[in-house]
């Protein structure tokens, strides 16, 4: 593993990879890396397929999130009397009532759509994977931005894919530098800024970008306190 910007990265590279774009996978909420290690139900991850496919894989963990750690100094000047109690940030951790509306796997726990795809007995698999979010204690902007962008760069060139919350990530690591980005990927983006301007726009406009979803867009998913994707677009 390497770290950029306080930024936990694992890696691997086949041999015989030279020529292929690395790839760059970056996780969503209350998750880490491991997302992209395995599927929830044991089959092959995104990182192994990849690099099967003789592309270099890097796979962060977000600034504050998993093995990139975070800053507990918020929550010990509490605890030492040095903060209020209401200084601290919301730990925020996916709960079955917002995952299975909020992923689409059904309208309500455990009554998965009669169609879906998403195998919905691996469900706590997927859980097992999560981890409190913390990234509001995180400044702006999100130091994992510049991060990616760096990262990038020492590769000289990468394929940079976002997933749900990450989703966006790729895009503001791009307009840091669009020459150290070949192509990005958003997976379930979870939204996608409305604040670019019209000379961001045409920077981005200069990179191949891939968005891909799943099945039941239509299905509102604004639960809870998520914002509905389909606000974002």
């Amino acid at each position: 593993h390497i770290t950029v910007n306080q930024m936990y990265v694992r890696y691997m590279v086949p041999q015989g990879g030279d020529g292929n774009p690395p790839v760059v996978m970056v996780h969503g909420a209350t998750l880490t890396g491991k997302s992209w290690e395995t599927t929830p139900d044991g089959r092959m991850g995104w990182d192994e397929y990849f690099v099967r496919k003789r592309h270099p894989v890097y796979v962060p963990d977000q600034v504050g999130r998993g093995r990139s750690g975070f800053n507990q100094g918020v929550f010990n000047n509490v605890r030492a009397g040095n903060a209020a109690v209401t200084d601290q940030p919301a730990v925020f951790r996916f709960s079955d009532e917002v995952v299975w509306p909020n992923f689409r796997f059904g309208a309500a726990p455990g009554a998965p759509y009669p169609d879906s795809q998403f195998p919905v007995s691996a469900v706590d698999e997927l859980a097992k994977q999560g981890v409190p979010d913390v990234s509001r204690l995180l400044p702006t902007p999100n130091p994992t931005f510049k991060a990616l962008s760096d990262l990038a760069v020492q590769l000289n060139g990468a394929v940079v894919m976002g997933h749900s919350q990450s989703g966006p990530f790729p895009l503001e690591a791009a307009l840091l530098n669009p020459a150290a980005t070949k192509a990005l990927v958003l997976v379930e983006p979870g939204r996608c800024p409305a604040t670019y301007t019209d000379e961001q726009v045409k920077v981005l406009a200069t990179i191949p970008i891939l968005v891909v979803f799943g099945d039941h867009r239509d299905t509102p998913t604004g639960i809870s306190i998520r914002p509905s994707w389909q606000l974002s677009f």
